[in-house]
C-alpha cells in the first residue's frame, strides 16, 4: 500500500512538472525569440500571473492526493471536483480577489422557483 502512494505521488509531482514545465519553456522561447510579441512591461504581469499559475496547480495537485487518500473509493473525477472546490474557498479569503470568487447564490435555503 505505502509503494502505490508513493508511486501515485511521484506520477502527480510529475505530471505537475509537466503542467508547469511546458508553459514555461514556452514563455521563456517567445521572450528570447520573439521580443517583440512580449514586451518588457507585459512581462510584469506575465510573470506573477505565472507564479500565481504554478502554485495554484501546485494546491490542487496536493489536494487532490489528500482526497485520494482519505477516501480510497472516491472516482478521481470527484477528488478533482472537490479539489477545485477548496481552492476555490481558500481564494474567497484573499482580500483583494476574494469577492470573485464567492458564491452567487445561497444554497443552503429552500426557494420554490427552483423547480
Amino acid at each position: 500500500m505505502f509503494l502505490w502512494r508513493l508511486l501515485r505521488y511521484k506520477f502527480l509531482i510529475l505530471s505537475w512538472r509537466c503542467v508547469v514545465g511546458l508553459p514555461a519553456a514556452g514563455l521563456n522561447w517567445v521572450r528570447e525569440n520573439r521580443p517583440e510579441l512580449v514586451p518588457s512591461m507585459l512581462m510584469r504581469v506575465i510573470i506573477p500571473a505565472f507564479l500565481f499559475y504554478c502554485a495554484a496547480t501546485f494546491y490542487v495537485c496536493l489536494a487532490f492526493t489528500r482526497h485520494i487518500d482519505e477516501d480510497p473509493g472516491m472516482s478521481s473525477w470527484t477528488a478533482l471536483k472537490q479539489s477545485y472546490t477548496d481552492f476555490r474557498l481558500l481564494l474567497v479569503f484573499v482580500p483583494i480577489i476574494g469577492s470573485l470568487f464567492e458564491p452567487d447564490e445561497d444554497k443552503t435555503h429552500y426557494d420554490p422557483r427552483d423547480e
